[in-house]
């Protein structure tokens, strides 16, 4: 018989008064949470939320690739065929074969929902696995005799996050790779460089609304000088300059805060660099110029 009572929203079945322990009516409770519990995550059997650091052992005739956790942080966080997912233990796929391409996966045991740590590392030399809707896809690894190439960002591997998370996260929240057919910024595009001497980089591949490439004859290069206060810094190119955009270079631990006011002043392939604070100052440079 039905149970008395039930949850307001999933009407979630629970024994009242005088009820007797129903076979049914305990399968129609686990149903309705199961399927509340693919809802919250619109279907997804697999994905990441967190990841350690990856290694590769050379031992001699093969290679191991471990997942190690870093710091404070685990191993691996995830979903793994539709369990949650979470071990700060050493994951390894070992005894890979040189000459070879391995998919690494991570594959759930049959008593993951009781123990969130319970899984396999299997590895695969051809994609997709068999079982893949039952495996979570982390790398994949090219190995030769001498070298290796271990791409942690293959196709098909899925990032999750909660949600909260992700609307605070502004560093890669849909992972180190994006993929988008059109994409609309509204006020600016910041390309960030290592504050290396002598770094530039190309800027390619970037369209306008009508499909015709532009920025292709741009370059960025980055410098590491010294501020010269009121008497300027001067910067010569071997090409006419569009923009600059300088800041303290912090070489302790921490920052001065001494460079105050910056004006800067460009004549064609020139520019010279102003501040009214104090000399001597590390200052990074960041220069879009003509190619």
């Amino acid at each position: 018989m039905p149970y008395k009572y039930k949850t307001p929203i999933f009407n979630l079945p629970y024994m009242g008064k005088e009820d007797i322990l129903s076979e049914q009516e305990e399968r129609r409770r686990a149903i309705i949470i199961e399927n509340q519990l693919l809802a919250a995550n619109k279907g997804i059997k697999n994905c990441i939320f967190e990841e350690g650091e990856y290694r590769v052992l050379d031992k001699g005739k093969t290679r191991d690739v471990c997942l190690l956790t870093t710091g404070e942080n685990i191993s691996f966080m995830g979903i793994v065929n539709s369990a949650f997912c979470k071990t700060c233990k050493t994951i390894i796929w070992n005894n890979l074969i040189p000459n070879r391409i391995y998919y690494l996966y991570l594959k759930a045991k049959d008593n993951i929902y009781e123990n969130c740590s319970s899984v396999l590392s299997i590895a695969k030399e051809s994609t997709p696995y068999y079982d893949e809707h039952n495996a979570t896809l982390l790398a994949k690894i090219k190995i030769g005799y001498d070298s290796y190439d271990l791409d942690i960002n293959p196709d098909g591997k899925i990032y999750g996050q909660d949600i909260l998370v992700h609307s605070s996260d502004t560093t890669n929240p849909h992972g180190e790779n994006l993929v988008q057919d059109n994409l609309l910024i509204r006020k600016s595009l910041n390309f960030e460089q290592n504050g290396i001497d002598g770094l530039s980089k190309e800027i390619v591949n970037l369209y306008d609304e009508n499909g015709n490439g532009i920025l292709q004859k741009e370059k960025f290069i980055t410098l590491n000088e010294l501020s010269n206060g009121t008497e300027g810094r001067e910067i010569i190119c071997d090409s006419k300059i569009k923009s600059i955009i300088v800041y303290e270079n912090v070489v302790e631990n921490k920052p001065t805060f001494g460079l105050g006011e910056i004006a800067i002043k460009i004549f064609d392939n020139r520019a010279y660099i102003y501040n009214n604070g104090k000399c001597n100052i590390p200052i990074l440079i960041t220069i879009v110029k003509e190619s």
